[in-house]
């Protein structure tokens, strides 16, 4: 398989990404705006030693739940990848990814119970963060193309009239001052971003550049709506990172009030808030709906909606964040909201603090709202050690969503099940989804009491033989890939990839799922474990009393 080559193939699955997924001569393809069971011509685009990129020349056979996009940007522009898909079969393909996680490396039987959409609502994002380039000699914003860091000049469909006339605006004063745009791969130029949020009838507008300031800031400013306030974010890092560390306030209010569901807030242009209004209303609903504790732990609070949503019911509040502007923005909105006695802004990493406060917070309900790239052991394990009687997770990323599950269910010493499971679709058009999964610590509804004699009598419970009893029935200690790749490498002098030890299982009938990351690579071209390798394994296994 080469660059360039033009292949026909059959899709046989959906990818993380939402792109169509094949198989040719052997090798995974990866094929954006495909469907699965459509039969495609593609021409190969990039070739990696296990899989390949390729784009549609043309759907030879198409399915029944493609549709044409709403778009007239959708396959050039990059922010959204589903558009040509039916919403009834995109609900049902991002329901069954999350489904699959969930089994695979959460190790729970769970499928969502509900599909959380904006009911026919008009989606107008209330933040969007347009890139600049040029186009035929003139400045322009817009989004990247597919995979690219090149820019495609476009109308979003999810920006509103005001953000259009504000980006106008600034791209006609570009040109007239001849400020440059900036080039990632030589470092130099002046406009990077322009970012733009709107809540309850103001805008700010933030223009991030490569440079402390520039000369004409005040005048731009002046040919900006009256109600849009106006900001420069210096950043002059070689990164893909948004927005600079500081805004520089030029014309206007420096924070646009907010209101959540009765919770009252300020944003600055650095505040993290989700960019959509109906459907983060439904979500922070059904968070506040899942808590059931008197003390409410409130992980990567960000400005303190939800810990300001949680002390309406409940009766005290830890909010722990490692950013230090974060939690004086959550000390401001406790104060608007009359909740400062009831709120505990705490600054520093989660795996620090929560040791620290365990036994002033032991059985609380936890809420953690992480990044994309989710928690990790170390604070897993600290939220497992204060065993929460319920942990409220929501996460835009439910594959490191569940990876941080599968953590805290293995480290905790109570069982949970899950109470709550649902999808909220807050980015129409994409395969991204907002997730909230509730876990509740089983507690028995009842309990009797019976009165026990001990003893060696007759008519007596023996210990001796209870004992006994017990320790035959004694589960065996479980037997993870780690246990065996350790035992191999000590016993034999070798080291196995779990990979190798899944084929070995698998091909003896035995179950896999406990290496979730080793059954994703079975599905990928591969190296096959030795004959020395797989004797090993059969011999560890044995061992083990696995087979």
């Amino acid at each position: 398989m080469n660059v360039k080559e033009v292949i026909e193939a059959e899709i046989e699955s959906s990818g993380m990404d939402g792109e169509g997924v094949a198989r040719v001569d052997g090798k995974v393809v990866f094929i954006p705006y495909t469907l699965k069971g459509e039969r495609v011509r593609a021409v190969i685009k990039n070739v990696k030693k296990k899989y390949a990129t390729a784009s549609v020349i043309k759907v030879l056979s198409p399915s029944e739940h493609r549709v044409a996009p709403a778009c007239p940007h959708f396959y050039k522009c990059g922010g959204c990848d589903m558009g040509h898909v039916g919403a009834q079969y995109r609900r049902e393909v991002l329901s069954a990814e999350l489904e699959n996680n969930l089994k695979k490396i959460a190790n729970l039987s769970c499928a969502p119970s509900e599909f959380i959409s904006s009911d026919g609502s008009a989606v107008v994002r209330n933040k969007l963060s347009f890139p600049f380039g040029t186009s035929d000699g003139k400045t322009v914003v817009g989004l990247y193309r597919r995979n690219t860091h090149v820019v495609e000049p476009v109308e979003c469909v999810f920006a509103s009239d005001g953000v259009r006339t504000v980006a106008k605006i600034v791209c006609d004063f570009a040109d007239e001052r001849k400020l440059p745009v900036y080039s990632e791969a030589a470092g130099t130029g002046l406009l990077r971003h322009l970012v733009v949020r709107e809540a309850g009838g103001r805008m700010s507008a933030t223009l991030v550049i490569n440079a402390e300031s520039f000369d004409g800031e005040d005048a731009l400013a002046e040919r900006l709506p009256d109600n849009v306030d106006f900001f420069v974010s210096p950043n002059m890092r070689k990164n893909n990172v948004i927005m600079g560390e500081t805004a520089r306030l030029v014309k206007g209010e420096p924070r646009l009030a907010v209101e959540v569901l009765g919770v009252r807030a300020e944003l600055s242009p650095l505040s993290f808030f989700q960019v959509n209004d109906v459907i983060r209303d439904r979500l922070y609903s059904a968070v506040t709906e899942s808590l059931s504790s008197d003390t409410v732990v409130d992980l990567y609070s960000g400005i303190g909606i939800t810990s300001n949503l949680a002390a309406k019911k409940c009766g005290c509040v830890v909010a722990v964040e490692c950013v230090p502007q974060a939690v004086k923005d959550a000390d401001r909105t406790a104060a608007l909201n009359g909740n400062s006695g009831r709120i505990t802004n705490v600054c520093g990493n989660v795996e620090s603090v929560l040791p620290q406060i365990a036994k002033d917070v032991a059985g609380a309900d936890v809420i953690i709202d992480p990044p994309r790239k989710g928690c990790g052991a170390a604070v897993m394990n600290a939220i497992a050690g204060i065993e929460p009687k319920r942990l409220v997770y929501v996460s835009c990323n439910h594959a490191t969503m569940c990876r941080d599950i599968r953590i805290f269910l293995d480290s905790a010493t109570a069982e949970y099940k899950v109470a709550a499971c649902k999808i909220f679709d807050m980015f129409p058009c994409t395969h991204h989804v907002e997730t909230l999964v509730v876990l509740s610590k089983k507690i028995p509804d009842t309990h009797i009491n019976i009165d026990v004699e001990f003893g060696e009598n007759e008519g007596q419970f023996s210990l001796k033989k209870i004992k006994e009893r017990a320790d035959e029935r004694k589960p065996k200690d479980k037997v993870t890939y780690k246990k065996i790749q350790d035992y191999i490498e000590k016993t034999y002098g070798f080291k196995v990839h779990t990979a190798y030890i899944a084929e070995v299982k698998r091909g003896l009938g035995l179950p896999m799922y406990d290496a979730p990351n080793a059954v994703e690579e079975l599905k990928r071209p591969r190296a096959h474990p030795t004959p020395k390798m797989v004797k090993a394994i059969k011999e560890t296994l044995m061992n083990f009393e696995i087979i």
